[in-house]
């Protein structure tokens, strides 16, 4: 069932965790895992997401410009309309965890899909 949905790719797993859609989030984490996906591609997509959120954070506070972030306008102003709930220490929180998880990812010892589904879990609670 798991190979059901080839529509799936990192950044509609990012999406759903960013909705706060954990279960969906996993489900389709999973199956793109089954499917081939490399779980550093789809860390690589939380990532980008999340980085896009801090961006958006810091044009908000007044801290850089949007000609700073550097970033799609299109793409700045959905994040701005996900900002909703996070707080700095949540979006570090999650950050740190994409880290460990792209640890988890390069190392032998590591379980890059456990390691997925924490940072999943997390993102979906704005890390809380």
């Amino acid at each position: 069932y798991l190979t059901a949905n080839p529509q799936v790719t990192g950044f509609a797993v990012a999406d759903k965790a960013l909705e706060g859609k954990t279960a969906e989030a996993i489900v389709m984490m999973r199956a793109a895992v089954e499917q081939g996906t490399d779980p550093i591609a789809l860390i690589g997509a939380l990532a980008m997401k999340l980085r896009t959120i801090a961006k958006a954070s810091a044009v908000r506070a007044g801290t850089i410009s949007q000609a700073e972030a550097k970033t799609n306008p299109w793409v700045l102003k959905n994040a701005m309309r996900q900002l909703g709930g996070w707080t700095s220490a949540g979006l570090a929180h999650c950050i740190r965890m994409l880290a460990w998880a792209d640890e988890q990812s390069k190392t032998n010892g590591g379980d890059p899909v456990y390691a997925l589904e924490r940072c999943i879990e997390d993102i979906s609670h704005k890390g809380r």
